[in-house]
């Protein structure tokens, strides 16, 4: 709505003959992972019209700069929209944020055709790369950092690193998701944590996969064809080597109502696509360590 109420005091502006030569800049300290959230949330109907699946990736939550929002909101969403239509239906079009010294970061990755390096660096004001064709894009965008309290007690800390899975032993985690892609990348990332870990598409193939594996975390996608995600996370918690087990939903569904319910179903942690990987993993990593069976989200 913010965006909506910006956009049209510009038009009203430029109707009104108070063109400028260049746009005016509304600036103030953003923090990036919302200023992401927000743009992927602005552009979810976008990826379902077309079958994509949205990955955040923010390994520092409270990474800031000095920006004008709603204009870094154009540029995000402006890139996602390229990305997306660039990009085969199923495709996953990821966006990660990350500190490189005094910049903030951001990084739009596509799963398109590839693009001429020399026709990245015509088209784009933001830096493109594209390793060939058929590879895909990334587009990245460097902004300066600022520094901030919590940034600066982040620092002061850095000898006590937080609470990630890596802290803990090697795990078995099945991954349950009908998005290969999403799944397939989720796996590489957990695996680089050093766990041990199983894909599954969709609720049936989760069953028969835990039943041999038996897996100490299941990350599970509530909607999917078959046995959906709630169906299946009964079935695993009900099963004798099922009651201890960790089962973390990864859903587009976060009403109270779907949390409710896939509390009910016996899920431990309730994500809400997309997922910040940081905080999945630190969550996911306080249940292990935790003897009661409640929901921790």
């Amino acid at each position: 709505m913010r965006q909506l109420v910006r956009l049209v005091d510009n038009l009203r502006d430029e109707s009104g003959g108070a063109v400028r030569s260049k746009p005016q800049l509304q600036r103030r300290p953003v923090v990036l992972r919302q200023a992401v959230e927000q743009a992927v949330e602005a552009s979810r109907t976008m990826f379902a019209a077309h079958g994509h699946e949205p990955a955040v990736y923010c390994r520092d939550d409270q990474l800031t700069v000095d920006s004008d929002p709603f204009r870094l909101a154009q540029i995000l969403t402006d890139l996602l929209s390229s990305c997306v239509k660039q990009t085969m239906p199923g495709g996953t079009i990821s966006l990660t944020v990350e500190r490189d010294g005094d910049y903030a970061v951001i990084s739009v990755c596509d799963a398109d055709i590839g693009t001429p390096p020399d026709y990245l660096k015509d088209v784009f004001g933001v830096s493109g790369y594209s390793r060939a064709l058929g590879t895909g894009s990334t587009f990245t965008v460097r902004l300066p950092a600022i520094v901030t309290s919590a940034s600066r007690t982040r620092a002061a800390n850095a000898a006590e690193p937080p609470t990630t899975m890596k802290d803990a032993k090697a795990r078995r985690i099945l991954v349950v998701d009908d998005n290969t892609d999403a799944a397939s990348l989720l796996a590489v990332l957990l695996e680089l944590e050093g766990h041990e870990i199983q894909t599954a598409a969709y609720g049936g193939d989760a069953l028969r996969r835990a039943e041999l594996f038996r897996p100490e975390v299941v990350l599970i996608d509530l909607e999917m064809p078959g046995i959906e995600g709630l169906e299946a996370s009964r079935r695993i918690r009900a099963r004798p080597w099922g009651k201890d087990v960790v089962i973390v939903a990864l859903t587009g569904w976060g009403q109270e109502m779907d949390r409710r319910r896939a509390q009910e179903a016996g899920v431990d942690l309730h994500f809400v696509k997309p997922v910040d990987t940081t905080t999945l993993l630190a969550g996911v990593a306080r249940a292990l360590s935790d003897d009661r069976r409640v929901n921790l989200s």
